[in-house]
């Protein structure tokens, strides 16, 4: 489960970015971050030629998901 929600810098034209996460148990916290960091920037950057100053991640949870 993800949840976004963006602050937009009219003045600068950048973006700060924060995410929430609901993560598996068994999650490597640091890739997916790392990971989930790039692919933001890059797809705003793309639709919206707008820089992402930063891309703030929370885990809210991991959970442990059922077999």
């Amino acid at each position: 489960r993800v949840l976004f929600r963006s602050i937009f810098d009219d003045v600068e034209d950048i973006i700060n970015v924060f995410v929430n996460l609901v993560v598996g148990a068994d999650t490597v916290i640091k890739d997916l971050s790392i990971d989930l960091q790039n692919k933001i920037k890059n797809k705003v950057k793309e639709t919206t030629d707008l820089d992402v100053k930063e891309v703030n991640i929370t885990v809210k949870k991991a959970i442990q998901e059922k077999n």
